[in-house]
């Protein structure tokens, strides 16, 4: 990696991954999913194809579905979707449950990490 603004933007990456550590690691958990989430939001727009410019929640979605994935022996396993509706849930109304008002998820996934679902 001898670019230097590839090199700025692998600091970048790997700094936010440090302060969603520290946040969790100081009890700031949904500072922590915060910044996850604008981490996956960081990392469908790099992953976007040459040419695009404008970032869709489609982009989101399909990285999530390409790389954000569970052990296999994990009994809920990523969907784009859903991790898309948490986001907004959080990201956009600062709330546990995901935003399913606008946008339909399967019921097995209804509530992010650790929210209970009453």
């Amino acid at each position: 990696m001898t670019d230097p603004t590839a090199k700025s933007l692998w600091e970048a990456i790997t700094g936010l991954v440090r302060e969603v550590k520290q946040c969790e690691a100081a009890g700031f958990t949904m500072a922590a999913l915060a910044l996850a989430y604008v981490g996956i939001d960081t990392m469908a727009y790099l992953a976007m194809p040459d040419g695009k410019s404008e970032q869709t929640r489609q982009d989101f979605i399909a990285w999530v579905d390409t790389y954000l994935k569970a052990h296999a022996d994990q009994p809920y396993q990523y969907r784009g979707l859903d991790v898309y509706a948490a986001r907004c849930g959080v990201l956009h109304a600062f709330r546990r449950r995901a935003y399913t008002e606008r946008i339909p998820i399967s019921a097995s996934s209804a509530t992010t990490p650790g929210a209970s679902t009453s």
